[in-house]
């Protein structure tokens, strides 16, 4: 198959037989053998009921974010908060431990604050009107709470209507009698009827004015809304229910603007991604309603952390030494098995230590995803573990030293699982050199799509700011003249978002006439960037799984789609990168003809793709191949010559940008 730019020659490409497979390994580590019952609950931390009955011992500390939502509300002045974080950072988690993981609302006494949680997830919130009514029965319950917690008091409608008459009487207008002898019950009983959602918000109100003033040393001084698993729901879904959720809050403005008037204050937290946030503060009808806090969750609780405390827990739940799941065998000898539990701890702190930020990041910082990663990780008995030992499971003893956790070894054990076969897409170690199966003429535009991302970012100064689908085609087409683009460039924003690369959110206009579709770029695709300039191991993976040459296929064969030798695997990684040099190559020449140069750069700056993927190559020649040796004398005086050859390329690409402009 070939890629045909303009009229320019084609870059010959063939995809590899993969016909020969290795069978995964199924012996697992010896780690896992001796704590198998424990590993099962591990890679299982995202179960909600085994999170709620251990409660705080299941609980790993995040003082900087407990911190920020503890004082998000210590101001006297009415506020909106956005609490963003991608999804699995553990948002939930921290709102259920600092306001409470129950969904009824509830009275904190010792704050003098009334929680009302708005936890969406299985809530149906598709229509205004579905909207209007979680939210009032959320408020209705609230005042039933509130009136509980008051001593010796009874209900009376005239009350209630005095105190609505008095600053909001426009509401009550309409059910009124036009009779000077007043039926204010009839008047509440229709107001109820025909508009419950503002008439709750103004019970709210009265009930707190009343509990005040019966309980003045007791007062409810604010009033908090919790809003949670917003991003479960569509935008549109989103949006209708913030709007309506916007609405309270400046309802509650309408009884006295300041806290001197009225005794209390309403604030309300909004938990999304930085995707939503960032539309949302963009979106027009949102304008009317400001954040005043902005709490961004991008630190994580650090890996062996949060590792501990499951290990700990399960510790708990199963008791120590347990050999299986399914009776209660205990390890004879118990001080073995609990050096065992030491070692661990020990490696998964050197794992954070050395490979926390990488593996968060690719697993786009969903930590439930990050222990199931780590738990794999401890598991692999072919890439991570340095020796095989084969015994009865209680009579051997796990060592520290037969584990390897060298940055290779990590990406291996999560790329190839206890395999030598790479797909390229199932795991979060994707392919960003594979674009189609069935159209192989796309050799690199998902890496240039990441490109492009990451210096429209470092133009507008945000690290989530997302773009229009349609805005991105545009800019891409508008370099790669003579593409067959619009299909291509689907099928790449299609691969990217089923693998964890990208984020996409579709927006409907306000006439519902036009529909865009807002993407933006995950920490994954960053990391797997930025891994093609720190080793040639990620590069190799995607070697066995990606297009090369029609004549390495009988130079290589069969051992490309297994495990290259270290005696032909830089040659080989070589020649691959050759090939994806002649493709930018052809990409730049067509540039500089056709005067897009300056809009190249603009788009994908002045470094190429090529020059990161041979810093990776160079740095793991200098580190797996002896000085001296003449094997890597020749490889690096053929990557100097390859240096060499980009350098002149990006001069030519720089030079292209005086002629544009001479031409302007």
């Amino acid at each position: 198959m070939s890629l045909i730019i303009s009229d320019r020659r084609a870059v010959r490409r063939a995809r590899i037989n993969l016909s020969v497979s290795s069978a995964p390994d199924s012996t697992e580590s010896v780690m896992y053998k001796r704590l198998a019952p424990y590993f099962d609950f591990l890679s299982q931390p995202h179960n909600p009921n085994r999170e709620h009955q251990l409660g705080e011992l299941f609980y790993a500390q995040n003082a900087e974010i407990e911190n920020e939502l503890k004082t998000a509300f210590d101001g006297l002045t009415d506020s909106i908060v956005s609490f963003t974080g991608p999804i699995g950072i553990g948002k939930s988690t921290q709102i259920h431990k600092r306001f409470g993981g129950q969904q009824n609302p509830h009275i904190v006494p010792a704050e003098s604050s009334v929680i009302i949680p708005l936890y969406l997830n299985g809530v149906g919130i598709n229509t205004d009107e579905n909207c209007r009514r979680f939210i009032y029965n959320k408020l209705r319950r609230t005042c039933k709470i509130i009136l509980r917690n008051i001593k010796d008091f009874e209900y009376n409608p005239k009350d209630f209507h005095q105190f609505v008459e008095s600053h909001r009487a426009d509401l009550l207008e309409d059910y009124e009698s036009i009779e000077l002898d007043l039926d204010e019950k009839t008047t509440m009983e229709n107001f109820l009827k025909n508009r419950p959602y503002a008439y709750y918000a103004e019970f709210l109100k009265y009930c707190i004015k009343v509990h005040n003033e019966k309980n003045p040393h007791a007062r409810i001084s604010k009033v908090i809304m919790v809003v949670d698993d917003i991003e479960s729901k569509k935008y549109e879904h989103q949006k209708i229910f913030l709007l309506r959720l916007s609405g309270f809050f400046v309802c509650f403005m309408n009884f006295g603007i300041t806290f001197e008037h009225r005794g209390f204050n309403l604030h309300t937290l909004i938990s999304c991604r930085p995707l939503t946030h960032s539309i949302i503060s963009k979106d027009q009808q949102r304008n009317a309603y400001s954040f005043n806090k902005h709490i961004q969750f991008l630190r994580p609780v650090p890996i062996a952390n949060i590792f501990n405390a499951r290990l700990r827990d399960t510790i708990q739940l199963l008791g120590e030494g347990r050999l299986s799941a399914s009776d209660n065998t205990i390890a004879a000898d118990i001080e073995s098995w609990r050096e065992a539990k030491k070692i661990i701890l020990t490696i998964v702190e050197k794992l954070d230590n050395r490979h926390g930020n990488m593996l968060v990041a690719l697993k786009n910082y969903n930590m439930r995803d990050v222990m199931i990663c780590i738990t794999d990780i401890l598991r692999n008995s072919k890439w991570f573990e340095r020796e095989r030992i084969e015994s009865t499971p209680g009579a051997f003893k796990v060592r520290e030293e037969s584990y390897n956790t060298t940055e290779a070894a990590i990406i291996r054990a999560i790329a190839l699982k206890n395999s030598d076969i790479f797909d390229g897409e199932s795991r979060c170690i994707v392919n960003l050199f594979e674009n189609s199966k069935s159209n192989k003429s796309k050799d690199l535009l998902i890496i240039y799509i990441i490109k492009y991302f990451l210096v429209y970012r470092s133009h507008h100064r945000d690290t989530c700011l997302p773009q229009d689908k349609a805005t991105l085609q545009a800019d891409m087409s508008s370099i790669f003249i003579g593409f067959n683009f619009s299909d291509m460039f689907d099928e790449c924003i299609h691969f990217m978002g089923a693998n964890g690369l990208i984020e996409q959110e579709s927006i409907n206009s306000e006439d519902e006439r036009e529909r865009t579709q807002e993407i933006s770029i995950l920490p994954r695709a960053i990391t797997l960037w930025n891994l093609l300039a720190r080793t040639s191991v990620y590069l190799e993976l995607c070697r066995d799984a990606t297009y090369i040459s029609t004549e390495q296929i009988q130079t290589y064969g069969k051992i490309a789609t297994v495990k290259l030798r270290l005696d032909n695997l830089f040659h080989a990684l070589l020649d691959f990168h050759q090939s994806i040099l002649e493709v930018e190559q052809s990409w730049i020449e067509l540039s500089i003809e056709k005067d897009t140069a300056f809009t190249y750069i603009r788009y994908f700056g002045d470094t190429l793709i090529s020059t990161k993927i041979l810093d990776g190559i160079e740095k793991s020649v200098h580190t797996l191949m002896m000085e001296g040796e003449n094997e890597h004398t020749i490889l690096s005086i053929e990557i100097q010559s390859r240096r060499n050859k980009i350098n002149n390329l990006e001069e030519q690409l720089r030079g292209g940008i005086s002629n544009t402009i001479g031409l302007l």
